[in-house]
């Protein structure tokens, strides 16, 4: 009986030791798995916080934003725009910190140039910086190591992205350096700005 009662207590002892074990497996596993989320958490709130913030106006709003000045000047002008006009193409065009500030939206009448809206993409800028009826916005198009900048007047420059040199869209004579700029910036403390002539109403290009 002695021997019997010895076996009884030692399955009792190992089996209360397992399931003692056993919570503290379970204990040290939902703490490892919280640590986990908490981590995972971090990580996703960490990646949320260095995401850069896009532009106030995106480029299905810049269409929209293009076709009601199309509408409206067919209503209120004489103009080389008519019913059918469409949009061609939009191109992003970029501030000195590389930033989406403005698009250009380039039309069409059929297969004929229709001009182009430049639409505003930041609160800077009005929401119709310019446009024109006639022609293309661009007449040659972007090679892959090139990118459109706004001066914030009613200038457009392409830039090399290697060599920071920008060249009048328009002129193909006028010339600078973003390096010169950033340079000059650094040494003024301050940000520095090509000198451009800021508009706040909507302006016709000829």
């Amino acid at each position: 009986m002695k021997i019997v009662g010895k076996r009884l207590l030692c399955i009792v002892l190992a089996v209360a030791m397992f399931s003692f074990s056993l919570q503290d497996f379970e204990v040290d596993t939902y703490a490892a798995e919280q640590e986990v989320s908490v981590t995972s958490q971090s990580t996703d709130d960490s990646q949320r916080q260095v995401a850069p913030e896009g532009p106030d106006i995106n480029r299905e709003e810049a269409k929209d934003i293009a076709k009601f000045q199309v509408d409206e000047t067919l209503k209120n002008q004489e103009t080389e725009w008519k019913e059918g006009t469409k949009i061609r193409k939009v191109y992003n065009l970029y501030n000195e910190k590389e930033e989406i500030c403005a698009y250009a939206v380039e039309l069409k009448n059929g297969t004929k140039d229709a001009g182009y809206v430049v639409v505003g993409a930041v609160e800077e800028n009005p929401p119709v910086i310019e446009f024109r009826t006639s022609g293309k916005f661009l007449d040659e198009g972007l090679q892959s190591d090139e990118y459109l900048l706004y001066d914030g007047g009613i200038s457009y420059y392409k830039v090399d992205k290697d060599t920071k040199e920008a060249t009048n869209i328009e002129t193909d004579k006028e010339h600078f350096s973003l390096d010169d700029i950033e340079g000059e910036g650094e040494e003024s403390g301050k940000e520095s700005e090509k000198p451009a002539n800021k508009k706040s109403s909507v302006f016709l290009k000829k």
